[in-house]
């Protein structure tokens, strides 16, 4: 077994699932000074990498690389994404352009020491939408609603969960603690539906919900209606205020190379895909990677202030 880790130590998606789990696996380490994903197919290469986990953009990245250098990368067996939920249009793609690699999401957080839900291969090509199953047997889940009772499956909660991995406390911090633990209880922020068969689909968090006229609206549901288009490498939604409806849909994309889209051809082609309420009525497109943060994940709050200025000038 070998690792390659291309997040930043300090994020649980690279100590835990990555660093810390190699040292009883007996797995070689190599670790990336700094993301880029032609370099991650070579290290992958050279070093018959086994397992790679990195956030969704970098897998995206390293399939875009992968292809241009015309390379499977036949040693990789476990391709994951954490820290963000993976565009669902993705995950058939990676599949299809890694043969060997098991395809993989999971959701953890910090609080849960990177314990969560998950799934890998059939499972999750079967439900590219979902986050999958919580991982047994020290965990427990329940979906809540605003005022903690538990709701049905198939209904709209709050992934709240429970186990010896849950953080004791935010440090220094009793307010904070006392709002997201309960009787032992994480309330994580995150909304989803688990279905009868126990698979959690991720809806979004609770502060990316755009609220349109009344109507809720997730911002993941956007970013994976603007992932289908063939010219979207990556997507972030977000509000933009209106003085009519309060808040209507904004979208930020990175186009391919030499691919243009305007808003009006992006409508159009949403049409179909998303309900017309949920299409963006703003649209920005750029060739160049998204605003990131620290982590390599997509910097939702800076990108929409980016976004707002320049409609404003």
């Amino acid at each position: 077994p070998s690792a390659l880790v291309v997040t930043p130590l300090f994020h649980v998606t690279a100590t835990h699932p990555l660093f810390l789990l190699s040292l009883p696996a007996g797995a070689k380490i190599t670790l990336m000074h700094k993301w880029d994903a032609e370099e991650a197919v070579r290290l992958i290469r050279e070093g018959e990498i086994t397992r790679f986990l990195g956030v969704p953009t970098q897998s995206a990245e390293l399939m875009e690389a992968a292809r241009r250098m015309n390379e499977t990368l036949p040693t990789l067996d476990y391709l994951g994404s954490g820290g963000a939920k993976r565009p669902a249009a993705q995950v058939a793609q990676l599949a299809e352009t890694f043969p060997n690699a098991g395809v993989a999401t999971g959701w953890g957080m910090t609080e849960t020491n990177a314990l969560g839900i998950g799934m890998i291969g059939d499972d999750y090509k079967a439900r590219p939408d979902a986050a999958g199953k919580l991982h047994p047997p020290v965990q427990e889940l329940r979906m809540l609603d605003d005022a903690g009772n538990d709701v049905p499956n198939g209904t709209l909660g709050e992934i709240t969960v429970k186990g010896p991995n849950i953080m004791r406390c935010y440090l220094n911090k009793p307010e904070a603690t006392a709002e997201v633990l309960q009787d032992g209880w994480l309330r994580t922020g995150d909304l989803g539906v688990r279905d009868d068969e126990g698979f959690v689909t991720i809806l979004d968090r609770k502060k990316n919900i755009i609220i349109r006229g009344g109507e809720n609206i997730a911002c993941l549901d956007v970013e994976g209606a603007l992932h289908r288009h063939p010219d979207v490498l990556e997507a972030c939604a977000f509000s933009v205020p209106d003085e009519r409806l309060g808040e209507v849909v904004g979208a930020a994309v990175q186009l391919r190379p030499g691919a243009q889209l305007t808003q009006a051809e992006m409508a159009a082609f949403l049409d179909g895909h998303l309900a017309r309420f949920k299409i963006p009525q703003y649209l920005w497109c750029q060739h160049e990677t998204l605003v990131r943060g620290a982590t390599d994940k997509t910097d939702r709050r800076a990108l929409r202030a980016q976004c707002l200025q320049k409609e404003s000038t």
